[in-house]
């Protein structure tokens, strides 16, 4: 029986269907074999697969001397596109542990979240760990070389940090962003509410207020 979060590579494709999962390809995470992250997503990517394992450089001390070392920014964990159809041959991938998600099924991992991280690890930006955050106005980046990416703005270490999360895997990174590069959006909810709101106005009261 798979554990809370764990996706049992046995599970008959039966289930899938009848959850009303919609089995298109679509990018998920994967648990992988700790410290073998990049050759993971190596061995996936020579299967014909999407990957994504974003790095970070760090220095570590060996005898003494301070010796650069590239680690994962997600210990554990990669991410995959691919269809669910092919969840067995990508479980059955050596190093794979199994597809992140709840109630025994797999949880897709937004584009949004995707393309952000990747335009963050692409730049010439410094990207660090931070603490996972979930709540505050988000943003997006409307120029330079973070263009499109989407997080929430914070002042960490007196600079301005887009922080962009990953809610299923609960972990955060951050990079350095201009204060004048973001703008803010609001989420599907609130916009939906405004939506409600201003078709009960007189069309004289939705010209008159201003849109915060």
């Amino acid at each position: 029986m798979a554990k809370l979060g764990q996706i049992e590579s046995a599970m008959p494709f039966r289930l899938l269907q009848e959850s009303g999962e919609d089995l298109n390809e679509a990018w998920y995470a994967l648990r992988v074999r700790s410290r073998s992250e990049l050759l993971v997503a190596g061995v996936l990517t020579t299967m014909g697969l999407k990957c994504f394992a974003p790095a970070l450089g760090t220095f570590r001390l060996y005898g003494g001397r301070a010796k650069q070392v590239i680690e994962a920014a997600f210990p554990g964990y990669l991410f995959c596109r691919f269809d669910l159809v092919e969840r067995l041959r990508v479980l059955n991938a050596p190093g794979v542990q199994y597809v992140v998600g709840t109630a025994r099924f797999p949880e897709r991992i937004d584009e949004s979240v995707i393309r952000s991280l990747q335009s963050a690890f692409a730049s010439d930006k410094a990207v660090a760990p931070t603490e996972y955050l979930r709540g505050g106005d988000p943003v997006r980046v409307v120029r330079g070389p973070l263009l499109g990416a989407t997080g929430v703005m914070v002042r960490l270490k007196g600079k301005d940090q887009l922080v962009i999360s990953v809610d299923l895997l609960q972990r955060s990174v951050s990079v350095e962003i201009q204060s004048d590069a973001v703008v803010g959006i609001r989420s599907r909810s609130v916009a939906a509410t405004s939506t409600a709101r201003s078709n009960q106005e007189p069309q004289s009261a939705r010209s008159a207020r201003p849109w915060r």
